[in-house]
């Protein structure tokens, strides 16, 4: 687990993962600073968004790293003619000297940029750049070396938020309609089947399958107990064949192209995928069952299987109780809104943003080597849109003391895993949620992903108490059209 986490800083969508360019050490900026280093650092502003960081390296400031480095290399050598451990100090530094010297300077000039930066609270977007005329260094015969490097500066920040902010807040309510179907869906879920003699649309019906005409020098494909849900049935014109449809009843259709889709069509004959060509004839079905859901009784019984039993005790207190615990799972939506709405109102506090767009640029093409200038060009105007918001998202963050814990990473990875299982059914045990949600933290995308979904709770959770909230109650149905309307404009 990093410990960035528990340090709470901002992550910068510019930055990628820094790797050497030519010899040209790049700034980490997920260093953890444990020991100041001092160096021969100058910076200069350019401008109020861009600078140049000239850093002077003298021997004194890597010897004692390189010195270990190589006894390293000494004490890990198997080479032949040698004992380990035992290879000339000579041999190591010829062959080794040049490759640690670059490791070390790397690391020293990383260290004193992180601290310099740091000390001198200068907010620095994405990585250092090496200027154009950086020189090609030379770590084989020499011991000195100057870096030049051009420096994206963040903007200055200007918002704050407090009571006197005033933000809409959403207090969704469910129909009456809404509440009726959904116990209708629960009677339903809760129900149990009667066999009848008369298909009607909801139905499902048991049959045998026999193949009309087999292919030549084979046997008609025979399937008995085959379930069919006509409401399913993708074919329109064979989904009108079962309409009216009895017990004993023979239907002539065409199972491979019942359900539109292939796979489905295979299992229903009990055959492969690729042998389904060979059967894409008329079969005869033969209806044996026609099994129809009988809804629950909506008693006491139910009341228990759906609340906890003795928690309502009649129709009246279930009905206000479904409908309390609807409006209360609405409150996710509400929150969404929040945050859209506190969004574009700080973005709108905090105002126009100057940025090195050259800088920028160069940092958006390196994230994105694969592109050439046009796309850079295209899509620049939205990605600073979208830096904009992070600026303005993590300074409210750090103005209201957020943090985002290593324990909070591991409850939304917990979170996470079982909103995945449950799509499909799924009630996974504490152990194995506990191994996929491990999982999921050594995976940088979805580290990031959590990151920002823990931030996000906390900014609403903050910033709900923080601004004054004008509440405002809408019904689900005019909500949704009021998000889908908003969405329509952006």
């Amino acid at each position: 687990m990093q410990a960035i986490w528990r340090l709470w800083v901002k992550h910068d969508p510019w930055a990628a993962t820094c790797t050497k360019t030519g010899n040209f050490p790049q700034l980490q900026s997920n260093n953890i600073i444990t020991q100041y280093i001092k160096m021969d650092i100058k910076f200069e502003n350019i401008d109020k968004v861009s600078g140049k960081l000239t850093v002077k390296v003298a021997p004194e400031d890597y010897q004692e790293g390189l010195e270990k480095s190589l006894k390293d290399f000494r004490r890990k050598a198997n080479m032949k003619g040698f004992r380990p451990g035992c290879v000339p100090m000579g041999l190591v530094k010829k062959l080794y000297g040049p490759e640690a010297k670059a490791e070390e300077v790397s690391k020293v000039v990383n260290k004193a940029i992180s601290d310099y930066f740091k000390e001198n609270n200068i907010n620095v977007l994405g990585h250092v750049l090496p200027d154009s005329e950086q020189k090609e260094q030379d770590y084989k015969e020499r011991d000195e070396f100057e870096y030049v490097m051009d420096v994206a500066i963040e903007p200055e920040i200007n918002v704050s938020l407090d009571k006197k902010d005033k933000l809409p807040y959403y207090d969704i309510e469910v129909s009456d309609k809404f509440v009726d179907e959904r116990i209708n869906e629960m009677l339903m879920a809760h129900g149990t089947f009667e066999q009848v003699d008369e298909y009607q649309k909801g139905d499902y019906m048991k049959g045998d399958l026999v193949e009309v005409e087999a292919a030549e020098g084979a046997e008609p494909l025979k399937v008995e107990g085959v379930l069919i849900s006509p409401e399913y049935v993708k074919d329109e014109e064979q989904k009108k064949l079962f309409d009216g449809s009895k017990k004993d009843d023979v239907i002539t259709l065409k199972p491979a192209s019942l359900y539109g889709d292939g796979t489905q069509a295979a299992a229903m004959l009990k055959i492969k995928k690729d042998e389904l060509k060979d059967h894409e004839g008329n079969f005869t079905y033969t209806i044996t069952e026609i099994n129809r859901r009988k809804p629950a009784e909506l008693n006491r019984e139910f009341f228990d299987s759906i609340l906890g039993k003795d928690v309502v005790k009649d129709e009246k207190e279930f009905r206000e109780k479904i409908h309390e615990e609807y409006n209360k799972a609405q409150t996710g939506s509400s929150d969404y809104k929040f945050f859209e709405d506190l969004r574009t109102y700080s973005l709108k506090k905090a105002g126009d943003m100057e940025f090195s767009e050259p800088l920028l640029k160069r940092l958006m093409k390196e994230n994105n080597p694969d592109k050439d200038d046009k796309y850079i060009d295209d899509n620049y105007a939205g990605a600073t849109e979208q830096l904009k918001w992070q600026l303005v998202r993590d300074h409210l963050a750090v103005a209201a003391g957020i943090k985002v814990e290593d324990s909070d990473m591991r409850q939304m990875a917990k979170t996470h895993t079982r909103r995945q299982f449950s799509a499909y059914g799924m009630q996974l045990p504490d152990e194995l949620v506990e191994k996929y949600a491990e999982k999921s933290l050594k995976d940088e995308k979805q580290i990031e992903e959590l990151f920002y979904e823990v931030l996000s709770e906390k900014l609403i959770a903050a910033y709900k108490n923080i601004v004054t909230l004008e509440h405002k109650k809408i019904s689900l149905e005019d909500f949704e059209k009021l998000v889908k309307e908003e969405q329509k404009n952006k």
